[in-house]
């Protein structure tokens, strides 16, 4: 016999806040997920559904300290050195650096989400969807409030050596930093989470006999 636990996500209409895109995109993605978990939670646990628990929980763990580790690597090093180098050639080397970057976060943070979720699916704890809502905010946050300053210093017209681009620059910079904790939070979850993931749940274990 296996206890059933009753599904705490369930909405069945969107946010309806005026503009909170995010809000929004969290209920897209989460709502059919939840489906998914609730069918997960009705059947034992088997050798194979532990192994890919702890697969899923690796590559989550793994791909966003990867994203954390190079976004505090950007915010405390790369950055402030563009910066020292002056403004005209730190917009210059902005362009072939974001063109690099952009692709591999992107990737690391749907990798991470999917496989924090898919760990939240299998029955892992809670914690583990946290995760996955903070490392997956960096994508909005990235297209709503970085993509307009990034559009900016790629633009040609530009005067690389004017104190608007290095206003942009250091508005990039602080913009970025909240990209950078926003991950460093998630990262914080996970391990925390992987190293009790195999404890009893105290709410759901029956008496052993």
């Amino acid at each position: 016999m296996c206890t059933v636990r009753r599904l705490a996500w369930g909405p069945t209409e969107p946010p309806t806040i005026p503009g909170n895109y995010l809000a929004q995109f969290i209920w897209l993605v989460m709502g059919p997920v939840s489906v998914l978990r609730s069918r997960s939670l009705v059947r034992p646990v088997s050798v194979r559904d532990n192994a890919m628990k702890l697969l899923f929980e690796f590559v989550s763990t793994y791909c966003t300290g990867l994203f954390a580790g190079a976004a505090l690597y950007v915010t405390l090093v790369e950055h402030p050195a563009r910066l020292e180098c002056g403004t005209e050639l730190a917009v210059a080397e902005f362009a072939p650096s974001y063109r690099r970057g952009a692709v591999i976060q992107a990737l690391l943070a749907a990798l991470a989400f999917l496989a924090a979720v898919a760990a939240w699916v299998t029955d892992s704890k809670s914690a583990w969807l946290l995760g996955a809502i903070l490392i997956v905010a960096v994508i909005p946050f990235t297209l709503l409030a970085i993509l307009p300053t990034n559009k900016k210093l790629l633009t040609p017209p530009l005067d690389r050596n004017s104190d608007s681009a290095r206003q942009l620059l250091i508005r990039w910079g602080r913009l970025h930093l909240v990209r950078t904790l926003l991950s460093l939070m998630a990262f914080a979850v996970f391990p925390g989470r992987s190293s009790r993931s195999n404890e009893p749940d105290l709410n759901t274990a029956g008496p052993k006999h």
